[in-house]
């Protein structure tokens, strides 16, 4: 009887439904749920003693084992079937030509592709941008192509013209 101080959550073990087909993530994601709850009931179990854990160990031991054996295995045989059809094509020279042809190529640019949106000359211009900016104009002079620091009017006669506030 498992110890009252662990609580399992109890879940039912999900079933693949029969009228639809599932993806390799979502059926991944289906044999995952239920092994950690079937897991996840065992180890209550397992943690009452230390003999128990010890016998977890040893047999998780060797499902990692049994787990990198076939790992191997299924590599194997992908590079068996990867060499099989390099021998099975009718001309190995041309592969290799094509594997060289390959590197050689030169990137290119991408196709070019019209933006989404409006284009930012139709865009509709706020009031402050529809307005044109006022001209600064000089202090001293009143003209519009210079402002005080540079007059030459006042840059003449520094007495007469003083600028309150620039050089002090």
């Amino acid at each position: 009887m498992p110890p009252t101080d662990i609580v399992v959550p109890d879940v039912e073990t999900q079933v693949k439904p029969v009228d639809c087909k599932l993806s390799r993530k979502d059926m991944r994601l289906l044999r995952y749920g239920n092994l950690c709850n079937n897991f996840a009931k065992l180890v209550v179990g397992l943690a009452s003693s230390e003999k128990t854990v010890e016998i977890a160990e040893k047999h998780m031991k060797e499902m990692e084992k049994e787990m990198a054996e076939l790992k191997r295995n299924a590599a194997e045989a992908a590079k068996r079937k990867k060499r099989s059809k390099a021998i099975a094509s009718p001309d190995t020279e041309t592969v290799e030509e094509n594997r060289n042809s390959a590197h050689d190529e030169i990137a290119r640019d991408p196709p070019v592709v019209i933006t989404k949106g409006r284009p930012s000359f139709k865009r509709k211009n706020s009031g402050l941008q529809l307005k044109k900016p006022r001209p600064t104009k000089c202090s001293a002079c009143n003209k519009t192509d210079h402002d005080a620091r540079n007059c030459p009017i006042r840059m003449a006669n520094p007495e007469k013209f003083p600028l309150l506030g620039l050089f002090q």
